[in-house]
């Protein structure tokens, strides 16, 4: 197996909230790698707390600290370091604080991956060893992860011959078995993008049949969903693939689309329910947006929208995390705008507490 990109954390905050991967053109690479989404083979994942922003840095493997109030450029103020040779694809916060890392142990000599989960104690920082570590084995690696209010932790895994969505215990340590494996022809998991669940544990994952390629998938599987079943709703888009995925406290759904026909890179949503080829109740997208190659997506309980994005233009490349109110339609600008020296990759998964 190719050796994965180095990678990148952040978390920031916002009276609101924030596995991974993407790079010109299309954001993930196909099954068996994990998707870079950076175009130098780098990757980042972000979390956004209502307390202060974070970012592991792609070369060195720590997490640096920003203030609750950082705008614009930022400079971190303290840092979190992770273990030696660990890569990170994807973050996820439970309403405890606790931050769950996913990624893998590499070898650059070897090429092999360990998949690994690490959960740390909240507000951590310097050098702490984590609260416990979950080895996925043979699942795959851990692109995309969700924390329900139990505690019990979703993780959407993607390799050459595994793709699915497994679920853990609250408890889960070690070589821990999942409680629940979502894995087969029915389910329609194939090259998984992106995972959230709802309020009630209904699970919300973006997938494509083809890598990188139109149709996107937007399957929704309800909380008890086990084994090889049939997702109870697909939402299609055969323009172009989703990537990022948020759900509100009423069950409207939130996607990042890019390739769409005729169109720039776009946030979308769609009303609760909605199944099939639906049409969006909303979209966000134009030059105001400054919207370009976007990743992960969160939505707070108010519907505020949250979108780590790339935005590449003939002179440069920047990085950021942008913003928008839950009335923001079309061609407008960010309410929220955060970047920093130190994130060198493109746009990666976020979390919301």
């Amino acid at each position: 197996m190719q050796a994965a990109p180095a990678t990148l954390v952040c978390y920031v905050p916002v009276v609101l909230l924030l596995t991974l991967f993407s790079g010109c053109g299309s954001s993930r690479s196909s099954v068996g790698t994990p998707p870079p989404k950076a175009p130098k083979g780098a990757s980042s994942v972000y979390i956004l707390q209502q307390g202060n922003p974070y970012l592991i840095n792609p070369t060195l493997s720590y997490v640096l600290q920003f203030s609750a109030t950082a705008e614009g450029a930022a400079t971190p103020v303290s840092m979190l370091s992770l273990p030696t040779a660990f890569v990170a694809y994807s973050v996820a916060v439970d309403s405890t604080g606790q931050i769950y890392v996913g990624g893998s142990q590499e070898s650059l000599d070897t090429m092999l991956q360990k998949p690994e989960i690490l959960v740390y104690a909240a507000d951590s920082s310097g050098t702490p060893e984590p609260l416990r570590t979950i080895e996925p084995g043979s699942n795959g690696l851990p692109v995309s992860l969700a924390v329900d209010s139990s505690g019990q932790l979703y993780v959407a895994n993607t390799m050459s011959t595994n793709n699915n969505i497994a679920v853990y215990s609250s408890t889960a340590n070690g070589q821990a078995m999942p409680i629940r494996l979502i894995q087969g022809a029915l389910t329609q998991i194939n090259n998984l993008e992106s995972l959230t669940i709802d309020a009630t544990g209904n699970i919300y994952a973006t997938a494509q049949t083809n890598a990188n390629t139109p149709p996107g998938l937007l399957l929704v599987f309800p909380s008890s969903a086990n084994g090889n079943v049939a997702p109870a709703r697909v939402l299609t888009n055969a323009s172009g693939i989703f990537n990022g995925v948020a759900v509100d406290s009423g069950l409207n759904v939130y996607a990042v689309e890019e390739f769409a026909t005729g169109t720039n890179a776009a946030i979308v949503e769609f009303a609760a329910g909605a199944s099939g080829a639906a049409t969006p109740i909303r979209s966000i997208s134009g030059p105001a947006t400054d919207i370009g190659i976007p990743g992960g997506l969160r939505s707070d309980n108010a519907g505020n929208l949250f979108v780590t994005n790339e935005l590449v233009t003939s002179k440069s490349i920047s990085f950021s995390v942008l913003g928008f109110n839950s009335v923001a339609s079309g061609n407008i600008q960010p309410t929220i705008q955060f970047s920093s020296t130190e994130w060198t990759a493109g746009a990666p998964e976020l979390a919301l507490q």
